[in-house]
């Protein structure tokens, strides 16, 4: 791999191909008819991802239209996969649309256009990227053709500032001028990047301490002192949103984990979430909860896993 950019193209080609051809299963080892319609071969295509083991993936297949009397020698795969990748990547279906810096290329759509169409989108995407990872080890053509920053994402190659220019070329060339401004011109152009929210007003209060704090740092969900975004349902999962926003907020921070309290997990005590990256400490120990709650303690010490203490010790985390 850290040759590949130097080899010439016909070396590049052989090495995939002996690669992929190590991957797949030979016909004397078994092989899966896929039967399908000739005009609605994407049908096909999903009873087949959601019928057949990796395994048979990795088979040889052997396509037949239904009422044709046509045997596949390679061309009927050919038009079995090339109608597919012509619907996969219709933007009317909700996983791609066309890159604006280059026709004929692709990029995976973003998430509120993908939710529209699918709500969960994410088995759609599995599903798509088996059928280009089919396609390629067949040796097919595929007409969904990606874009540079698809093609990065797939060969695990790093994004760059540069490659926004593939995805929206007028914000990457605003951004770039700004960039390359001088100091003093930037200066003048007086530029915040402020975003404004419009908050409720205050309560009426006849308490001179509730005027002094500002009110949006007191009781409003926007408030930092005041979200429970992390936190809730007690016992449960935030909602995916809300897990994604903790992974950016941490990944921004270079931390693995964060505490959090102000919800009090009554019933299950301190308990981490978001894949174990959120720990969730206030058991309601205060006197206003009564005396039943749980009396606990998250452990961190250095080299050691996170670990919760409680009179009767319950269990780790991890």
């Amino acid at each position: 791999i850290d040759r590949a950019d130097v080899w010439p193209f016909r070396e590049r080609l052989d090495a995939v191909t002996r690669t992929l051809g190590r991957l797949r299963i030979p016909h004397t080892h078994g092989r899966v008819e896929v039967k399908v319609r000739r005009a609605d071969a994407y049908a096909g295509a999903l009873k087949a991802y959601k019928k057949l083991q990796l395994k048979a993936w990795r088979m040889g297949w052997f396509v037949k239209f239904a009422g044709e009397q046509g045997l596949d020698a390679g061309g009927l795969s050919r038009e079995f996969f090339s109608r597919i990748s012509v619907e996969v990547v219709d933007a009317a279906f909700g996983c791609f649309v066309e890159c604006p810096s280059a026709r004929a290329t692709y990029h995976l759509a973003d998430d509120a256009a993908a939710r529209a169409a699918f709500g969960d989108p994410r088995p759609w995407f599995v599903f798509v990227g088996r059928l280009i990872g089919k396609a390629l080890l067949e040796g097919h053509h595929f007409a969904a053709r990606p874009g540079v920053v698809l093609l990065k994402h797939m060969c695990g190659e790093p994004l760059g500032f540069d490659d926004l220019r593939y995805l929206d070329p007028e914000l990457w060339r605003h951004l770039r001028g700004l960039a390359t401004m001088p100091a003093d011109t930037l200066e003048d152009l007086d530029l915040t990047f402020a975003i404004e929210r419009a908050l409720p007003p205050p309560p009426e209060s006849d308490d001179d301490d509730d005027a002094k704090f500002p009110w949006c740092l007191a009781a409003t969900h926007l408030s930092p002192f005041w979200s429970r975004s992390y936190s809730r349902p007690a016992g449960g999962e935030p909602s995916q949103p809300h897990c994604d926003d903790a992974k950016r907020t941490l990944d921004a921070l270079g931390c693995r984990r964060m505490v959090v309290g102000h919800t009090p997990q009554i019933d299950t005590g301190i308990n981490a979430c978001c894949t174990d990256t959120v720990y969730r400490i206030d058991t309601g120990a205060s006197a206003f909860y009564g005396e039943d709650t749980k009396k606990e303690a998250l452990e961190l010490r250095p080299g050691r896993e996170p670990r919760v203490l409680s009179p009767a010790p319950r269990f780790d985390l991890f």
